[in-house]
């Protein structure tokens, strides 16, 4: 039986069998109720699939359309036609493979599993309707199988070809990377046909030169990458390998030396970050103390301080440079009167020195916020210089307002800072 043959040549001579006992069948009766009617262009149609691959179309074409005749209302019937069917149009796609280049052939292949897929998908509802007729096409899978092989075979002996040929050329180092990627492709995962691409598309990329001869490829090459449809994808991606010979492309030591210099962004962007997340993490601990100060403290004060810090958190996160820069500024102006209140305060001499000290860094602070890149270098971003000021006065506020847990009252001009960031906000 074709369903339990043990090789592909078993597997046919048996399936030639079935054909046979078929057309003897049909022969003795022509009602609409004999099965033969259906099942021997149904296997008939899957023979010349598998085994007349050259010559199969219209063979196949005249067999689905005697078998789609006879279905009725049987819905394993349906199912079934509906499978070869799909395995009919698999075969449509690769007619005419030989002929196409490398890229299209892809192409054509993809569609090929598609609609093997889709047949192996329906043979599964059919398992218990018609369990023989399903087993028989399943047998006739793998035969399929071994045939797309032999055609991924000869797509990535094309490759090689390529890339013997570009030998000594400007473009040998792009048509070897494609033949190395192509090598790897496995037609039994139709999904990685897209990661296929990615990583073609990330080779092209950085091999391409990047000059002004080189562009309408470039944004081809970035459009290709951005594609959903992988259809479209191989169609923009035979559109680039066809310019390979034209383009302007890089040489492994100008790639090494354009990796070296994005090694050195990439450090530089680190840097700035790291610097960024300690700032940040430093003005979070910070406003964490604020807001319980604001509840040790308690009453008028203790709302001041909680207001400032949902200011300094709003100012932050709106990168408001300005403002905060402003803040520094009164703070400066202000420098003698707040020290003399300070002095003249009933707190210790301790946490007057401190107070005073806090005071007299804003200067700095203010310097750094004014001339970031004097300061923080080149690389420095808004972002930082902004988080570095918030933390600074924080700090300062922090120091001010602690007096108050000692029963120290705050003198007033400070408290009048701190209203004065409510009103900027």
């Amino acid at each position: 039986m074709a369903s339990q043959a043990e090789t592909d040549e078993d597997y046919k001579k048996e399936l030639e069998k079935a054909i046979e006992f078929f057309e003897t069948a049909a022969e003795e009766s022509y009602g609409w109720d004999n099965p033969a009617q259906f099942c021997l262009p149904f296997y008939r149609s899957f023979h010349t699939i598998i085994f007349k691959k050259q010559e199969a179309k219209e063979e196949v074409n005249k067999y689905l359309e005697e078998a789609k005749s006879v279905i009725g209302s049987s819905e394993s019937k349906k199912q079934l036609f509906e499978a070869v069917q799909n395995l009919a149009e698999a075969l449509k796609e690769v007619q005419n493979l030989e002929t196409l280049d490398l890229q299209a052939m892809k192409d054509e292949l993809n569609f090929y599993r598609k609609y093997c897929d889709h047949a192996a998908e329906l043979m599964k509802c059919t398992d218990e309707k018609a369990p023989f007729a399903t087993k028989v096409l399943r047998k006739g899978l793998p035969i399929l199988d071994r045939n797309l092989k032999e055609l991924l075979e000869e797509i990535q002996e094309k490759a090689k070809t390529a890339c013997q040929v570009s030998q000594g050329t400007a473009t040998q180092e792009i048509a070897c990377a494609v033949s190395r990627e192509v090598q790897k492709w496995e037609i039994s995962d139709p999904k990685k046909m897209v990661q296929n691409i990615e990583d073609l598309a990330y080779i092209l990329k950085n091999k391409v030169a990047d000059v002004p001869e080189n562009e309408y490829i470039i944004s081809k090459i970035e459009l290709m990458r951005n594609e959903i449809d992988l259809n479209k994808q191989y169609g923009i991606l035979l559109f680039v390998i066809a310019q390979i010979p034209t383009m302007k492309v890089i040489t492994e030591k100008e790639l090494d030396r354009k990796f070296f210099k994005l090694d050195l962004i990439y450090d530089k962007t680190i840097s700035i970050e790291t610097k960024l997340d300690l700032i940040q993490k430093t003005l979070d601990t910070g406003l964490e103390k604020l807001d319980m100060l604001s509840t040790e403290v308690g009453g008028r004060e203790g709302e001041l301080i909680q207001t400032f810090s949902k200011n300094i958190l709003e100012l932050t996160q709106k990168c408001d440079k300005e403002t905060l820069e402003s803040f520094l500024r009164e703070v400066l102006e202000k420098e003698n009167i707040l020290i003399e209140e300070i002095d003249n305060s009933s707190a210790s001499q301790e946490e007057k020195e401190e107070s005073k000290s806090s005071i007299l860094n804003i200067r700095s602070v203010f310097d750094k916020v004014k001339h970031p890149i004097k300061s923080f270098g080149k690389d420095v971003t808004k972002e930082i210089v902004v988080t570095y000021a918030a933390e600074e006065i924080v700090k300062l506020v922090f120091q001010l307002m602690s007096m108050a847990t000692l029963g120290v009252p705050i003198p007033p001009q400070i408290l009048n800072l701190l209203s004065s960031m409510t009103k900027r906000t």
